[in-house]
């Protein structure tokens, strides 16, 4: 049996233990105060947007259809629509991470430690210097780096096609 949240809602304090995509959508596990493992899966499909010339999307779509995964086409219409609520979904789980990832050096936490934080930043500063190194190998300057952000440069860059290089390296 799986274990999973009651249909009735209650307030539950623990451990948060794993946050990850599945094949339904988002899973949440939590090792809640009384030892009572909970999960909670929100239903959503993984979705993925594509644009690009036709010959390319055509190349794409037909591989992926080779290793069985389920496609459909959709109009700028229905993208639109799923993107703004996707867009909701997702600002909301920025800043559950962002809070868990605050708790991890806090020392009251009810979870994590000091070293889960330093080993934290110590993987997104790796990353980062990663970015940046590919970066400058384009060509471009590296104007700032902040957390996960990189402000880049480059003579004759005006316009986000202008950046699709290095946007596709990653």
């Amino acid at each position: 049996m799986t274990p999973s949240f009651p249909s009735t809602p209650r307030q539950v304090t623990g451990w948060l233990i794993d946050l990850y995509p599945d094949e339904t959508g988002l899973a949440l596990w939590l090792l809640a105060d009384t030892g009572e493992r909970l999960s909670l899966r929100l239903d959503f499909p993984v979705t993925f947007y594509a644009a690009g010339e036709f010959a390319a999307l055509r190349q794409a779509w037909r591989f992926l259809q080779g290793k069985g995964v389920s496609l459909a086409r959709a109009t700028r219409r229905d993208c639109s629509a799923e993107r703004s609520q996707r867009s909701l979904f997702s600002g909301a789980l920025k800043w559950l991470l962002v809070v868990c990832f605050g708790y991890l050096g806090y020392k009251n936490a009810r979870f994590g430690k000091i070293e889960s934080h330093e080993a934290l930043t110590s993987i997104s500063r790796e990353l980062l210097l990663q970015a940046k190194e590919t970066a400058e190998s384009l060509g471009y300057t590296v104007l700032h780096m902040y957390i996960d952000c990189l402000w880049v440069q480059k003579p004759g860059c005006q316009s986000a096609a202008d950046f699709a290089p290095l946007l596709a390296t990653g």
